[in-house]
């Protein structure tokens, strides 16, 4: 299913002034809106492409370079080319019934899904932290989707405004110098590449999870680089920083301010009072194609200059009916579209503005974090030296103590049984007593002073001593696993740490040292861009006045004449 031809004025006749091509509307009275774009020998060297109205009609200029393989596409954007959304409808290769949108640059065509564009705005967006990204359309609301989801996929004018806005998008993208050379968007308007296979590929998989841990020229290049694996992470409840009082932090701040008060001023007023416009005059232009049926019908029963003057009324209604119409769409295409799309730049440079915020609040906190770990270092290293003093004290005294009085070192192992010396016959052999079984228990045999020990029975043994061995065996066992589980050599920890701690202040110091530069060069791009952006801002409002002013002159022609007509008639 295509809706190329889904065009709601029929032929050339019918189409407004605004939506018709520059030669069609020469000898028209009312004159064209100013053009929009700059000159083409500059257009492509502005990061900044205005899309209203002129963006809606294709390029006329003449393109030289060839556009066939991936390698051309840079050359062929440089020079003027342009990219062309022309066709949208269900996916007719594989499986699935999703929505895809054709994608034209030169003689390349690719097809992808709106869930495509999604990810390579938002990893466009992770690669390059300082660039104001050019949006895409809004997802479809959840209500529409719970109300029939089939339904909200093959929204015929749902398809037909993403299909105008991507095109805006891909034509930003385009216009920017650093974006329209990246090889992540040069592949994805190459139907030989497949986008799920860029997606898990380099750049894109060497990115970190968070961009703040980065260089904010290529956040690729850190990957596993501990001088920005190891940089905190700043809560969004931090204090703004208290360096920001330098020039561009003021301006950036100004600007700020008043891109949020524009952003409200869009959403909340005039977005809505256009959307309120565009019911009324939708409905008006409904009423005026009834009351030009009405009238027509009613000249068929009529006679004479009767007939023909109510004819003619008839037709003047109908007129408005049509001229109203293409106001309606005017406004929701031509004001009611560029609306939506500069409240989310507005919020994309917003979002810009605070990765600056959050980038000089962690070199902050990084400085902060590295004068705690210094100091803890100086701790460890001070707590290790006493340590090793005491110990060699300790060894030292203990070297140097003599053995007490009447103490002197063994000159045999106490354990081990020394014969006498007489031999076996020796009277003074130590004599252990003899035990001699009994139906009973054992008993001892006659000591030497003829005395006998008590027979002892099993039956009568102490169980509580025992079960009391039985149970200090199991504690002992079990203190023996924990103690195996925990560290039980409070110096090895301490060393441990020591060279933890060091291998930290050492990343900390050389993210310090890469501070500087990181810090200038988002000062230097994200003025750059600001700047760039209020400018194209000026030019659009500009264009976008001159648009709907246009619309209105000509809808209100367009009624008058038709009812200028229809009194000449009558009169």
């Amino acid at each position: 299913m295509s809706f190329e031809d889904n065009d709601p004025f029929g032929n050339a006749a019918d189409r407004p002034s605004y939506f018709q091509s520059p030669a069609s509307t020469a000898d028209s009275s009312v004159p064209p809106p100013p053009p929009l774009h700059v000159d083409s020998s500059t257009a492509a060297d502005t990061p900044h492409l205005p899309v209203f109205p002129e963006m809606q009609r294709r390029s006329s200029i003449t393109v030289v370079s060839p556009c066939r393989h991936l390698e051309q596409i840079p050359a062929f954007l440089e020079s003027g080319g342009q990219i062309y959304i022309p066709d949208a409808g269900k996916n007719q290769e594989g499986h699935g019934s999703h929505i895809v949108y054709k994608i034209r640059t030169g003689d390349l065509e690719a097809r992808r899904r709106y869930s495509d564009f999604e990810s390579l705005r938002s990893n466009l967006a992770r690669l390059y932290p300082c660039v104001v990204v050019p949006p895409i359309p809004e997802k479809q609301s959840l209500t529409d989707y719970t109300a029939g989801p089939a339904k909200a996929r093959e929204d015929a004018n749902l398809i037909e405004h993403r299909k105008r806005m991507l095109e805006v998008f891909l034509r930003r993208l385009s216009a920017h110098k650093d974006l329209r050379s990246e090889p992540v968007f040069l592949k994805f308007l190459d139907s030989n590449v497949s986008w799920s296979e860029v997606l898990v590929s380099a750049p894109i998989s060497l990115l970190p999870k968070n961009v703040l841990r980065g260089p904010p020229s290529n956040p690729a290049s850190a990957h596993g680089d501990l001088a920005y694996s190891n940089l905190p992470i700043p809560s969004h409840t931090s204090k703004k920083s208290k360096t920001m009082t330098d020039p561009v932090s003021e301006r950036l701040r100004k600007v700020e301010n008043s891109s949020k008060e524009f952003e409200s001023l869009l959403n909340s007023t005039i977005e809505k009072t256009n959307r309120r416009m565009v019911k009324r005059y939708g409905d008006l232009a409904v009423d005026y194609n009834e009351l030009g049926a009405q009238f027509n019908a009613f000249s068929l029963s009529e006679q004479g200059s009767t007939a023909v003057a109510v004819e003619k009324l008839g037709q003047a209604c109908d007129e408005t009916y049509l001229a109203t119409t293409n106001l309606v769409n005017a406004l929701g295409h031509v004001f009611g579209e560029p609306l939506q799309e500069q409240g989310q730049l507005l919020s994309i440079v917003r979002q810009v503005l605070k990765y600056r915020r959050q980038k000089i609040t962690q070199v902050e906190h990084a400085t902060d974090l590295l004068e705690s770990k210094r100091h803890s270092l100086d701790g460890l290293v001070a707590s290790e030296n006493e340590a090793r003093r005491i110990d060699g004290a300790l060894g030292r005294y203990q070297d140097a103590q003599p053995p007490a009085a009447g103490e002197f070192p063994p000159t045999h192992d106490l354990a081990t049984p020394q014969r006498p010396a007489g031999g076996e016959n020796s009277t003074t052999a130590t004599t252990t007593p003899q035990q001699t079984q009994t139906p009973y228990g054992y008993a001892a045999s006659p000591g030497m002073n003829g005395s006998t020990t008590t027979t002892s029975s099993p039956s009568t043994g102490p169980r509580k001593s025992s079960l009391s061995s039985s149970g200090f065996k199991l504690m002992g066992r079990l203190n023996h696993a924990i103690h195996s589980l925990t560290d039980t050599d409070p110096a090895l920890a301490r060393r441990q740490k020591i060279g933890s701690t060091r291998e930290l202040i050492a990343s900390l110091e050389t993210a310090h040292a890469n501070a500087g530069r990181d810090l200038a060069y988002i000062d230097d791009k994200v003025s750059q861009e600001v700047g760039t952006f209020e400018l194209g801002r000026q030019e659009d409002w500009r264009g976008l006045m001159a648009a709907v002013a246009t619309a209105y002159i000509d809808w209100a022609s367009k009624c008058l004449e038709s009812w200028e007509e229809a009194e000449r008639s009558v009169a």
